[in-house]
């Protein structure tokens, strides 16, 4: 029960931030979150990280994925909704907790990725009218984006396992 409890607490986490699910190998190359960091490039990605709420925009990507995750989880263990609740509850409180280090690497990341001049004029964006607006709904993008790409892939599954039939019935697996 661990087990899938831990992968579906790495699954959130690694849909949440993409950069933390880079391993570090003897000779790679540190990640963008990892890197030194040019100090006025890192106070400008603060200051985007702060103007864009990136901190609660993380919470309702959790709040919005972990129930499916853990749902998962639950029927795939046997869990009953005395335990989902439990474990659900650990997960969403240490997630919340850690929230402040995802956004700092995340803010390393955007500096090294990104000009001082660029993080400012999107924070700028976030600090304006719109760009409140915009922060405002994003709650409810999530969601509308999570139906969309439900009816995306239930649009587009019956094609693709019309191929992956196709493709078994070829000599040697080969695509047609």
């Amino acid at each position: 029960m661990l087990k899938v409890i831990a992968a579906a607490a790495a699954a959130l986490t690694l849909f949440v931030q993409p950069s933390l699910a880079q391993t570090a190998s003897v000779d790679a190359k540190p990640s963008a979150a990892q890197a030194p960091v040019d100090p006025a490039r890192l106070a400008a990605a603060r200051r985007f990280m702060t103007a864009a709420h990136v901190n609660e925009a993380m919470s309702q990507v959790v709040a919005t994925l972990l129930p499916e995750i853990m749902r998962s989880a639950a029927q795939s263990e046997h869990l009953s909704q005395e335990q989902l609740n439990l474990v659900t509850g650990v997960i969403l409180d240490q997630l919340r907790a850690d929230t402040p280090d995802l956004v700092e690497l995340m803010a390393h990341a955007y500096a090294n990725r990104l000009s001082e001049a660029d993080l400012n004029a999107a924070a700028d964006f976030y600090e304006s009218e719109a760009g409140r607006h915009f922060i405002a709904e994003q709650g409810q993008l999530i969601q509308d984006g999570q139906a969309a790409g439900h009816a995306w892939s239930e649009r587009a599954m019956p094609t693709v396992l019309g191929r992956i039939r196709a493709l078994m019935q070829t000599p040697s697996f080969e695509h047609p």
